[in-house]
């Protein structure tokens, strides 16, 4: 009885490394080389079974702390078929840097199959600090102090070394702080104001932090108003000239003289410098009483960002291919933008008797 019982179990031994070695296990996808915290991942192992019976495993799964697994406790494989088994991961983001593996253990105790494989990876390390602006005045009077509070949040899976600056301000503390994991800390700006302010402007308060080559900032505006009243022109005005010339010739023992008469005006239409107007009128004309050649001219030009019209004396021109210019009385338009120029003119040549148009 007993030589029996030792035949069946070393049979059953026997037949159990067969199967086992009837099962092979491959990965076919693992993790990348440098992981990214905050990363989502797939391993996915081949599992095939060359048996002519089904074959089921339990898989046990390993990962360091924190990472969240998904996939099937048990998987089962087809008599003389291929199961492809994925295996889902998410690495948080306060993942410190460094080395890392994954342990699969497949197993099957009814055959005595038990299966191990690792997966190594590694983890970079990343910054990410976050700013936010908390707490500021909505307005502030001319001449005093503006505080503004900023929140320093470390998003990063390590501790870092922050350099804090602000272009506006100066920093209520220390310009270098060291934050832990997760850590987050208030930071101060203070920001002075010009007393002598005469109008209502928008105060810019910012802060910026840059670690290594990382660099974030946020910002606010506060409204600051005059402290004391101040009278402001109220309308809109266009610089303007009006003058006169006496204008004097004397040749071959002949005299010729007059006056002529000159407005000039050019400026911005509105407050935002955007469109601009030039208006030019001279005369009456008097180029044969001097030297001086003044003859009478008068144009209107406008132009803004992509538009202009002119309207009066001028030298016009086409290209150079054509001719330089003529001077004469005409109209031109024009409209460009970043692509292209178009634009029209007509004009009536003033000393070019052979020209009409």
């Amino acid at each position: 009885m007993a030589k029996i019982c030792d035949l069946f179990i070393a049979t059953f031994l026997i037949s159990s490394q067969i199967i086992g070695q009837n099962i092979e296990t491959k990965l076919i996808k693992g993790l990348p080389s440098d992981l990214s915290p905050g990363s989502s991942q797939t391993i996915v192992f081949r599992i095939s079974n060359q048996n002519n019976y089904p074959i089921s495993l339990t898989t046990q799964l390993s990962a360091p702390t924190n990472w969240r697994l998904f996939f099937n406790e048990t998987v089962t494989i087809q008599e003389n078929s291929i199961t492809i088994l994925p295996i889902g991961m998410m690495i948080p983001l306060a993942t410190k840097p460094g080395f890392y593996q994954i342990i699969l253990e497949l197993n099957n105790s009814d055959i005595n199959y038990k299966k191990v494989i690792n997966v190594d990876t590694h983890v970079l390390n990343r910054i990410d600090i976050e700013v936010k602006m908390i707490d500021a005045p909505k307005f502030s009077i001319a001449g005093r102090e503006i505080s503004a509070d900023f929140s320093i949040y470390n998003k990063s899976n390590s501790p870092c070394k922050i350099l804090l600056q602000s272009s506006t301000g100066s920093i209520n503390g220390t310009e270098n702080i060291t934050l832990d994991i997760g850590e987050s800390k208030v930071i101060n700006v203070i920001c002075s104001t010009d007393p002598n302010l005469k109008v209502d402007i928008k105060q810019l308060i910012d802060l910026s932090v840059s670690s290594g080559s990382f660099q974030n900032d946020d910002k606010t505006y506060v409204t600051v108003v005059p402290a004391k009243s101040y009278s402001t022109d109220k309308y809109h005005r266009l610089p303007s000239k009006i003058s006169a010339m006496y204008l004097y010739r004397n040749s071959n023992l002949a005299e010729y003289n007059g006056f002529q008469g000159e407005f000039f005006s050019r400026g911005s239409l509105d407050p935002g410098n955007k469109h601009h107007i030039e208006i030019s009128a001279r005369g009456p004309d008097q180029f044969d009483n001097t030297t001086l050649g003044l003859y009478d001219e008068y144009y209107l030009n406008y132009n803004s960002t992509n538009f202009q019209i002119f309207i009066g004396d001028d030298t016009y021109s086409l290209t150079p291919l054509t001719e330089v210019g003529r001077y004469g009385t005409g109209i031109l338009a024009g409209f460009n933008n970043k692509n292209y120029d178009l634009g029209l003119f007509y004009m009536e040549p003033r000393f070019s008797p052979d020209y009409k148009q």
